[in-house]
């Protein structure tokens, strides 16, 4: 097994906790990089509309990257990992214990989607978690901290959306406040698509290939 796998499937909650706590006051006290995650977050849901399902996947995958990119911004080596079977997104590296993270995104409600379970009869959350939401931030959980918040539903595991709210009630100290806003309702404005830019570069390549 690749070295940096199995570094992402032996995360330790105590380490999780103690860097985002060192991440959350690294934002705090730096504007700038807060305002800049803050652009950056918006800057790639107004261009990839989420509204549209397939840019769903897409946002999802790059809000990861974001975050890889946010906890270098502060200092703290980050690395993105979110391939295979981990189900942790983010390694953060040291010399002495690493601390790995998946990120989850809902910017409508507070129940975010955790597992897809699609063939996996007991789904469990077991990974330290990055929550985005509107409205509050980013959210730092894990299964002891917040346990019994799951959903069992038709092919996916949900967190509690109540339980959430009463957990960032309790925990002020696991959020951070980042402004994310609300998507937009009604009519899907003009929106990028991930499929046309993939296929627009592979085109590129191709001379008597045309796209419009």
């Amino acid at each position: 097994m690749d070295i940096v796998y199995y570094r992402a499937m032996n995360i330790s909650y105590p380490v999780a906790r103690a860097t985002f706590s060192s991440f959350r006051a690294k934002l705090e006290k730096d504007g700038g990089l807060r305002s800049q995650l803050e652009s950056a977050v918006k800057m790639l849901r107004s261009s990839y509309n989420t509204a549209i399902y397939e840019n769903r996947f897409i946002v999802g995958g790059a809000l990861e990257h974001i975050m890889v990119a946010a906890f270098n911004g502060a200092g703290i080596p980050a690395q993105h990992v979110g391939r295979g079977d981990t189900r942790v997104d983010v390694l953060v590296t040291s010399e002495r214990e690493d601390a790995g993270y998946s990120v989850k995104a809902s910017f409508s409600t507070l129940s975010a989607r955790l597992i897809n379970t699609m063939g996996n009869k007991n789904p469990e959350w077991k990974e330290p978690s990055l929550f985005l939401f509107s409205g509050v931030g980013i959210v730092y959980a894990d299964p002891e901290l917040l346990p019994e918040a799951t959903i069992h539903g038709d092919g996916v595991l949900t967190l509690d959306g109540k339980k959430m709210r009463a957990y960032i009630t309790s925990h002020p100290e696991y959020v951070l406040a980042i402004i994310f806003d609300k998507p937009k309702t009604g009519k899907i404005a003009s929106s990028k698509t991930a499929s046309e830019d993939v296929a627009r570069n592979i085109v590129h390549n191709f001379p008597k290939l045309s796209l419009p």
